[in-house]
């Protein structure tokens, strides 16, 4: 679909004059859009949603960098310039060369 619009879409804005960005934004949602979804658009087989609730447990968890490293002498592991240190616990003093995962969450806007 992209290399059909960026072949079509410039030889369109051009042949309709459009030069800023909003006007071309208006183009889009009042002439390109509805033109190409009329030619193109297919009725859906089935009505309603196909859009499922998510019952797997915490999204972010799956959403994230999984990075394996394994734990030095310091009881820490390194990750991306930086040191991540382990605190001891009750059951445990010491992770050395125990392998543990890193998660790295991304925060959107």
């Amino acid at each position: 679909m992209f290399r059909t619009h960026q072949e079509r879409l410039p030889k369109e804005l051009a042949l309709a004059d459009i030069t800023d960005m909003a006007a071309a934004n208006q183009y889009l949602k009042e002439v390109y859009l509805p033109a190409f979804n009329a030619e193109f658009m297919q009725p859906a087989v089935v009505e309603g949603s196909a859009f499922v609730p998510w019952i797997g447990g915490q999204l972010e968890d799956f959403l994230c960098e999984r990075h394996e490293r394994v734990v030095g002498h310091d009881n820490g592991v390194s990750f991306n310039n930086i040191k991540l240190q382990i605190p001891a616990d009750q059951h445990k003093c010491h992770y050395v060369k125990a392998r543990v995962t890193v998660l790295r969450y991304w925060m959107g806007n």
